[in-house]
């Protein structure tokens, strides 16, 4: 039965897991299962899967491919463990093609980049030159506010050492001037 592994997965693997991931990942697996709960794990075929991800949707009835690719994400996060475990000899989630995830939103063109540039103080101007170099997240960016550690010394996390980078296009001393 899949009950077993989902459930042996809810008491091992998702209380390692952050609260908002727990939560979602506990409404995935409930979802699953009451589609698969009752089959035996190696019964599962990717067939059914397919039909599964192509019949999901939301509530107010649209289709849901982006739901669904979640959720067989998760599926197959279960079937690994239950291998492990012992519960399951085969994975059928390997292998199965997925829907394309959709960008959350749509690349910014140089020109929309440098229009908002122009238009910014001297200190998003340098947030603005760090993004368009390395491309990191914004929550990493805006971190890098006054009176911090990292913006005392000139640095970004340790997966965004650029120093080089800036000093190459001439940022350092925009950075400190922003920095004031």
């Amino acid at each position: 039965m899949i009950v077993s592994g989902n459930h042996r997965y809810r008491i091992d693997v998702l209380p390692l897991k952050s609260p908002k991931t727990r939560r979602n990942e506990g409404d995935q697996l409930t979802k699953l299962k009451a589609v698969f709960g009752d089959m035996h794990p190696d019964t599962v075929t990717a067939q059914q899967l397919y039909r599964y991800a192509d019949q999901r949707r939301r509530p107010d009835g649209q289709p849901a491919p982006e739901a669904a690719r979640h959720e067989l994400a998760l599926l197959g996060h279960v079937y690994s463990k239950a291998i492990r475990w012992g519960v399951a000899t085969i994975n059928p989630v390997r292998g199965i093609e997925k829907a394309v995830a959709k960008p959350k939103r749509p690349p910014v063109a140089i020109e929309q980049v440098e229009a908002v540039r122009a238009l910014a103080n001297e200190r998003m101007r340098v947030a603005i030159d760090l993004a368009v170099c390395m491309g990191p997240r914004r929550g990493d960016l805006l971190a890098q506010g006054k009176g911090t550690e990292a913006a005392s010394t000139r640095r970004l996390p340790a997966t965004y050492e650029i120093r080089p980078a800036i000093h190459g296009l001439g940022l350092l001393g925009d950075l400190a001037a922003a920095d004031g």
